[in-house]
């Protein structure tokens, strides 16, 4: 059922600049039915892209391939040095792990695997975390760019506002109000 008075609401003050006033009533629905507003990313297909594919480090002596959930465990249980050095690679590989790597493991699963995840893609925050885990070889920069898009959401501003389904009728009636 759609929120008539959001609606109302929404056609009256035009606070994306729209132009809703201009519009027949068919175009103003259409227009609120239409994605293009940002909206948030979804953890849960971050959380099956990590689960469901496969990696391994760029160096030729690691020859395990697992799920990259896995390897981003395995970099996230390790202990910060206290002076700052680098530790070994855990996937036997030449890769020093730097506490840094550490804290981008740690960050991405409480935004993938905890489902904290309210960073948008444009958010330099994930990209950053991203990078630093292409460095300690949990996964490639295709798995990057690839988990990347999976942040990309656009959104209808009937849904961005709670209109629910908006039709011509539904706008016609709230501008009867």
């Amino acid at each position: 059922m759609a929120n008539i008075a959001g609606i109302k609401a929404e056609i009256d003050t035009d606070p994306l600049t729209r132009g809703y006033a201009g519009m027949t009533d068919a175009q103003v629905a259409a227009d609120l039915m239409t994605a293009y507003r940002e909206g948030p990313g979804s953890a849960t297909a971050i959380r099956q892209y990590l689960s469901h594919e496969t990696s391994r480090s760029n160096d030729g002596s690691d020859t395990v391939v697992t799920f990259i959930i896995q390897r981003l465990a395995q970099v996230a249980a390790m202990t910060p040095t206290t002076d700052g050095s680098d530790q070994t690679d855990p996937f036997g590989g030449t890769t020093l792990i730097t506490n840094k790597m550490i804290s981008a493991a740690v960050a991405l699963q409480s935004i993938a695997v905890d489902n904290e995840f309210e960073t948008p893609h444009s958010d330099s925050r994930l990209d950053t975390i991203l990078s630093l885990l292409v460095s300690a070889t949990v996964f490639k920069s295709a798995d990057k760019t690839a988990i990347l898009a999976l942040t990309e959401n656009t959104m209808t501003r009937a849904a961005e506002l709670g209109l629910g389904k908006v039709e011509q009728g539904h706008v016609e009636e709230s501008r009867a109000l």
